[in-house]
């Protein structure tokens, strides 16, 4: 990838406010173990903070997710945590995002997870960096096998899109964002019966069929980042095997896209093999 390690998020190159200098006061006040360095990602239910062990000489090389207080006392906030918890202290994958250590119990639920260095998928195509087209398919191929452990462990992840897929500088992928995951089985849990996710990457059934979410829907998603990708190219350099293969993941029917991330694997593992290299 042609971006370096210092290229961080946006919002981590700015010093925190004062404001935002007080809540890290207040955090770590509830959860002692940890001290903030003040880097910080503010999503839709949580925010992340750099830290490392208090007292521990040692780099801040973790990543604290915090419960936004205005979700702390409704069932949604706990159980997104709940989730996140769950998928990432279960499956052991080098392409999703693990969970270290986890105090739901806590007048503020958090999660701990490792310290990603490099940028969202999101900001790098929002920073116009260019890439070949056999490295974007390098990229879906590590997010179709971060999806396939998810599926092997009964889970959808629910919410595939450009900011939840996670580059290092060398271009690894991590699949990040867990909490709004779903069982393939069904459950009563609210996570089991809650349909998430960014509407423009949502399968179409989810939207307007009140269809439950599962593997195709994840595949579907993934092809509107994969679609989003290639975009940038110009459109002689999109092999006619590429085109096809993406509008078969998004397709309308579910029927007609990869049966499951196996599939996909299958027949994207080929694609990219075959332009390593052609795209210099």
């Amino acid at each position: 990838m042609d971006f370096s390690a210092n290229d961080l998020l946006p919002g981590f190159q700015t010093p925190l406010s004062a404001a935002e200098e007080d809540i890290l006061f207040a955090l770590e006040k509830h959860l002692p173990p940890w001290e903030f360095v003040g880097q910080t990602y503010f999503g839709n239910f949580c925010t992340i903070y750099q830290a490392k062990p208090r007292h521990r000489d040692v780099p801040a090389s973790y990543a604290v997710k915090v419960l936004k207080l205005e979700w702390c006392s409704k069932e949604i906030g706990a159980s997104i945590m709940q989730r996140e918890a769950e998928v990432g202290q279960s499956i052991s994958h080098p392409h999703l995002v693990p969970v270290l250590d986890a105090d739901l119990a806590s007048e503020i639920p958090y999660v701990v997870q490792p310290w990603l260095e490099g940028m969202t998928l999101r900001d790098w195509l929002v920073r116009g960096f260019s890439a070949d087209l056999s490295e974007m398919l390098w990229i879906a191929r590590q997010v179709a096998e971060a999806l396939l452990a998810l599926e092997n462990a009964g889970y959808c992840h629910c919410d595939i899109k450009p900011g939840n897929i996670h580059l290092s500088s060398g271009g690894h992928v991590t699949l990040i964002d867990l909490g709004m995951s779903r069982r393939l089985s069904g459950t009563e849990k609210l996570m089991d019966r809650t349909v998430g996710g960014t509407p423009h990457y949502m399968a179409p059934e989810l939207k307007w069929k009140n269809a439950s979410p599962d593997i195709s829907s994840d595949i579907f998603s993934l092809g509107m980042v994969m679609q989003e990708m290639i975009s940038r190219k110009k459109f002689n350099e999109v092999p006619q095997t590429v085109t096809d293969f993406v509008m078969r993941m998004i397709s309308f029917d579910p029927e007609e896209r990869p049966k499951s991330a196996k599939t996909l694997l299958r027949d994207l593992v080929p694609l990219e093999i075959q332009l390593v290299g052609q795209y210099y």
